[in-house]
This record gives structure tokens, C-alpha cells and sequence, in this order.
């Protein structure tokens, strides 16, 4: 048990996610360790539950750190690029538009019955804008 603890913990401990391969493993040892444990109690301790939590777990595991770590890079390739004196892109953004809104009272047209109700009008409709 001690030797499993001690397997699990390197890669936590070495774990500075510094390249995408080591996000990869760090991320498929956490979720081998999860996924182990979620097995074995799930099927009553059974080493075969135990081994397919863990491979569950550790398929994820490598998913997330896969991903989390090329989120990371495009974040930090956006903060380079910005420390550089590279502008931030500029996003336009819409005002709201001006309106209006009317109460028509309960009418009646020959055999119809109309119910009040509010009308909106539209008096300017939102325009464009970049800071």
C-alpha cells in the first residue's frame, strides 16, 4: 500500500505541468488514483473493479491534464503577446435600444374581444460600439 502512495505522490510532487506530457501524467496518475479507489469500492474490493476504475481514471485523468494544459499555453501565449506592447484585441460591443412602450385598453371589434395589453415600439435601435 505503502509503494501505491508513494507511486502516486512523485508525480504530484514533480508535477510543475512545465509541458503538456507532464500535464498528461500527472493528470492520468490523479485519475488512475481516483478511479482505483472508486472501483474498489464499488465492487466490494475486488482487484478487478479496482483495475478498471483505475484505467477509467487515468484515460480522463490524461484528457484533463491534455486540455488544461493547452488552456493554460493559450493563456499565456495571450499575456506574452500583450506584455510585448501588442494591443488587446478590441471587442464591439451593442448598446440597448430605446423604446417605448404603449397600453391598449381591453377593445372590442365587432365579435371579437381584445384584451389589454402593452405594445413596445422600437424608437433606436442599438448601435455599435468599440472602446
Amino acid at each position: 500500500m505503502k509503494l501505491l502512495l508513494s507511486l502516486i505522490m512523485i508525480p504530484l510532487l514533480l508535477g510543475g505541468c512545465a509541458t503538456t506530457r507532464d500535464s498528461m501524467i500527472l493528470g492520468a496518475s490523479m485519475g488512475a488514483a481516483a478511479g482505483g479507489g472508486v472501483g474498489n469500492l464499488s465492487t466490494e474490493h475486488s482487484a478487478q473493479g479496482t483495475a478498471i476504475g483505475a484505467l477509467i481514471g487515468a484515460g480522463l485523468g490524461a484528457a484533463f491534464g491534455y486540455l488544461g494544459h493547452k488552456d493554460y499555453e493559450q493563456k499565456e501565449g495571450l499575456k506574452q503577446a500583450m506584455s510585448k506592447g501588442a494591443e488587446k484585441p478590441k471587442n464591439p460591443r451593442l448598446t440597448e435600444p430605446r423604446y417605448r412602450s404603449i397600453w391598449v385598453p381591453d377593445k372590442i371589434e365587432g365579435d371579437r374581444y381584445i384584451e389589454g395589453h402593452r405594445t413596445f415600439i422600437i424608437e433606436e435601435t442599438g448601435k455599435w460600439i468599440t472602446d
